[in-house]
Parts: C-alpha cells; sequence; structure tokens
C-alpha cells in the first residue's frame, strides 16, 4: 500500500479497539512483523522461494521419486482392431443377462462389459423377483474375476506344471479307479447354476463311480425343517411385504439372511419412499441379538429366542381376550392355553418397554 489511512466507523469489525480506531490496531495492521521479531535476520535477505513454492516443489520431487521406483506392469502394446468383432465397438459397453450364483437367491443380474472384458454386475429390472435390486455380495462377485491371487496355471506340490501333463494324469487315475471299482468323491459347494448341475451329471455319465457332494456352510435347512414340521410342507411362501401396514418379525432376520432377502428388502423398502407413500409401513421386531431387520426396525424388543412362544401368547391374550378383537376367532383349545398368560407381567418379568408394546397391541389391532 502506499498510503496507510485510518478508516473509521468500519462495517466489518474484528474487536472493540478496531471499532474504536485504537492506535494499536492501526499500528499493528502497518508493521507487517511485530517488534523484536526481526532483531537477529534481515527481512530483506530472507530467500525468494516462498513457503508455498517450497511446498509445491517438495511435492513434486516426492511424486517424481514415486514414480520412478514403481513396478510398472507392461500391459502390452495397445493397437486397434484389425478385424473388429460384431458387436464391439471401443468406448461403447454390451451388457449381458446372465444369473448371479453368489447365493441360492440367484437373482437376475445385467453384466457391462467393455471389449469382452466384464466391468460392473447390477440387478435386471425386468427380473421377476429382484427387479433390478441385487446385493452387495452380487455386486462384488465380479471382483473374482480379477483377483490377483487367483491360480493362472496347475500347481503340482506346490509348483507349476503344464495343462497337458495334469490333464493326462487325471484322465489316467480316473480311468483306472473306474476300472478298479473305486468311488471317485467331487466335493462341491450349493450348486444353484443349471449348466454347472449337467456338467456334474455327464461327468457322473462318463465316470458311473463318481459321487458328487454338495455341502454350504449357511443353508435355510433348519428354516425348511421346521416348515415342514409344522405345515407338511417344504415351500415356503413368500410374503407381500409392500401391502403391509404393519409387521411384527419374531427373531426373524428377513432383511438380512433369512428367505429372499434381495426381494423382501425390495418390497420393504418400497414403503418407505417418501416421495411415492403419503403413510409408511411400520416394523416391529422381537429378537435375541441385533440384526440387520432389527436395526431398521421402529421398535425393536429385546426377547430372547425360548421365551418367543410366552411373547406371541401373552400378546394373543391381550388382543383376543383382554382387548376384545372381535374379528379373531381362536377354536376352545386354543383360547384355554391363551388364557394362562398376561402380556403386563411378561412386560414386567422381563423389563421390556411397556409403550412399544402397547404400541405395538395397538398396531395389531387396528391393521387386522
Amino acid at each position: 500500500m502506499s498510503e496507510n489511512k485510518k478508516v473509521t466507523n468500519p462495517n466489518f469489525w474484528r474487536s472493540l479497539k478496531e471499532y474504536h480506531d485504537n492506535d494499536e490496531v492501526f499500528t499493528a495492521k502497518v508493521n507487517e512483523f511485530k517488534e523484536g521479531v526481526t532483531d537477529e535476520f534481515e527481512p530483506s535477505e530472507i530467500s525468494p522461494v516462498s513457503r508455498r513454492k517450497f511446498l509445491a516443489l517438495l511435492s513434486a520431487s516426492a511424486a517424481f521419486a514415486v514414480t520412478s521406483c514403481t513396478d510398472y506392469r507392461d500391459k502390452g502394446e495397445i493397437i486397434p482392431y484389425t478385424k473388429r468383432p460384431e458387436g464391439a465397438l471401443p468406448g461403447k459397453p454390451n451388457f449381458y443377462a446372465s444369473t448371479c450364483t453368489a447365493c441360492e437367491q440367484n437373482c437376475g443380474i445385467l453384466v457391462k462389459t467393455r471389449e469382452g472384458r466384464p466391468v460392473k454386475v447390477d440387478g435386471n429390472p425386468d427380473h421377476p423377483i429382484n427387479k433390478g435390486k441385487l446385493c452387495t455380495t452380487g455386486q462384488a462377485s465380479i471382483l473374482n474375476l480379477y483377483d490377483p491371487d487367483r491360480l493362472q496355471n496347475p500347481l503340482k506340490e506346490n509348483s507349476k506344471t503344464d495343462w497337458n501333463e495334469v490333464d493326462s494324469k487325471v484322465i489316467a487315475s480316473l480311468k483306472k479307479a473306474v476300472s478298479d471299482d473305486k468311488e471317485i468323491a467331487i466335493l462341491t459347494g450349493v450348486i444353484t447354476s443349471p449348466t454347472t448341475a449337467k456338467l456334474l451329471n455327464d461327468f457322473v455319465a462318463a465316470y458311473p463311480t463318481a459321487k458328487v457332494y454338495s455341502y454350504g456352510l449357511f443353508t435355510n435347512k433348519n428354516r425348511l425343517d421346521a416348515w415342514k414340521e409344522s405345515y407338511g410342507s417344504n415351500s415356503i411362501p413368500a410374503i407381500d411385504f409392500e401391502k403391509a401396514d404393519v409387521i411384527l418379525s419374531l427373531e426373524s432376520d428377513f432383511l438380512g439372511r433369512e428367505g429372499s432377502t434381495v426381494e423382501n428388502m425390495r418390497k420393504y423398502s418400497s414403503r418407505r419412499d417418501v416421495m411415492k407413500n403419503a403413510e409408511f409401513n411400520r416394523l416391529y421386531v422381537a429378537e435375541g441379538g441385533m440384526s440387520l431387520t432389527g436395526m431398521n426396525a421402529d421398535y425393536r424388543l429385546r426377547v430372547k429366542p425360548n421365551l418367543q412362544l410366552e411373547f406371541v401368547l401373552s400378546l394373543s391374550n391381550e388382543i383376543a381376550l383382554k382387548r376384545n378383537a372381535s374379528e379373531i376367532d381362536l377354536s376352545g383349545n386354543v383360547l384355554s392355553i391363551v388364557s394362562k398368560y398376561n402380556l403386563h407381567e411378561f412386560i414386567e418379568k422381563h423389563s421390556l418397554n411397556e409403550e412399544y408394546v402397547n404400541n405395538l397391541v395397538f398396531d395389531l389391532i387396528q391393521n387386522k
């Protein structure tokens, strides 16, 4: 500045001294360095390289050093197509409809490819079950194709070997096992692909002593067995969550790991969209351990699995007998069992939230 002037009655001020035009504030603005700061050096002799320029040079030199030490993997020479495959246009992706085999739900998917390489997996909006939705496991399944630890060559005693050598030895061993009438065991995970099932059937037809053993660490077997024991059928019905105004989940993680979770999430979330619905559904969850469904509940009650039956009977007693819900018709045997339980005693005994339970009873009666 060629001239320094005081500003009377400034519009913007940072202290009362500045507002009242104190001489100390004016002096501090004029002098770049406070008194005593420059006693040991002369400002005119300071290096012309500013702090900003120094940091920029330091960052650039560090980037050059890192780049020079990088183990760059040569991907080969990039050349254009001499004979372009039909339907392949560089820069324009192609989409292929397929089925996800990451779990037993077999969701419909669309695989996005560029020049023949899959790059993205999304749900197929035309599929009748998931309708474009896909879980995180299905979306991450594409990473299996590009896993750097994936085997690219056959191994023999932890050493790379030739495919022809391995094929000849394996085929010879299989033929010898068949001729000696020895069992050939094939261990697989849960098979949901018809193509994989046909391939294994063809293998068994070629080698009659072969047997396929499939196993899964996490399955719905216990749920299916319980349903068959209760209702005499292996077919568990699909629930229309999008039509329910009130949902009570009893130790059921239907949004996380039970049943057709992708379909359940799609139906349940359709009633939670503020742009499409004037009234949301309401979710009550009674469970012993925290689950994904419990974390998304409007009201969550901590009820141990061994107390679920008592909770349901106490709830039925409160609704059918004490609240006189006229549309609930219970048989004489059921009434005799239900009448032995009391909901308020259950709440006090197991320290449940009474307000939550009362809201549950009210909603169940209003939406019966």
